[in-house]
This record gives structure tokens, C-alpha cells and sequence, in this order.
């Protein structure tokens, strides 16, 4: 239990990145600990080779916790914790409003976009919400 509760921020933020990949509609695969390459797959209907949606990309804190610093979600399918500027993971996308994270610790998350700026995340049977900042 003590090992989720450590996770459930890195994968909720994970999930945030998720969710800006989706926006793009562009489908792609990345590794945990392994870069990820825009030319993997893109999706011609885009007009863009990201391997993200640009609905998960941006910086995503977990709600009502006022001292998490947050987590970015970048345009290439990482996951970096601001803390400590460390990847925690990688993101796919998956449609519009889905996406799969993969932790670099092990495990992974489903992150789903509410909205532009709230992000459901669920991992191992834990929920946690998202916002953009």
C-alpha cells in the first residue's frame, strides 16, 4: 500500500501527459527509459509527426494536494517530475482523450481527459485527478 501511495503522484502525473498526447490525435509507443521518436508513427490527418496529443502536454498537478510541484508531460512522450527534473515515465495516446503510462519504477496507468485541464488517473485500482496548471 505504502509502495501505491508513492506511485499514485508519479502515475497521475503521468497520466497528464497522457491526456495532452491524445489531443493530437496521433498514435505512438514509448518505452520507459527509452526516447521516443516522432517518426515511430504519425498520423497523416495531423499534419504533425508528435508522438503526443497537445492536450497532455503541459505541466499537471494532483488535485488538492498544495504542495506537489507537479508533472511535466512533454511533446515527445516523457513524463518529467519538476522536483527533482528526472523522467518518472513515458506516455501513449490513444484517440483524443486516452492514454497509457508506463512508470519507470514498473507498472502502468490509464489517464483520461475530462477537459482541457482535468485528467482522471487510474492505476492498480487508485483514482487520482489531475489538473493543468
Amino acid at each position: 500500500m505504502k509502495t501505491l501511495k508513492k506511485l499514485l503522484p508519479i502515475i497521475a502525473l503521468a497520466l497528464i501527459a497522457l491526456m495532452a498526447t491524445a489531443c493530437n490525435k496521433s498514435d505512438s509507443s514509448a518505452n520507459s527509459g527509452a526516447n521516443s521518436s516522432p517518426a515511430k508513427n504519425s498520423n497523416s490527418s495531423s499534419g504533425t509527426s508528435s508522438t503526443v496529443s497537445k492536450r497532455f502536454v503541459g505541466t499537471w498537478v494532483e488535485e488538492d494536494q498544495k504542495s506537489d510541484q507537479g508533472t511535466k508531460f512533454t511533446e515527445d512522450g516523457k513524463i518529467i517530475e519538476l522536483s527533482s527534473n528526472k523522467q518518472v515515465g513515458t506516455y501513449t495516446t490513444s484517440g483524443d482523450d486516452k492514454a497509457t503510462i508506463t512508470i519507470a519504477e514498473g507498472g502502468t496507468a490509464t489517464g483520461t481527459l475530462e477537459s482541457d485541464t482535468r485528467m482522471k488517473m487510474v492505476s492498480g485500482g487508485e483514482t487520482a485527478y489531475l489538473t493543468k496548471k
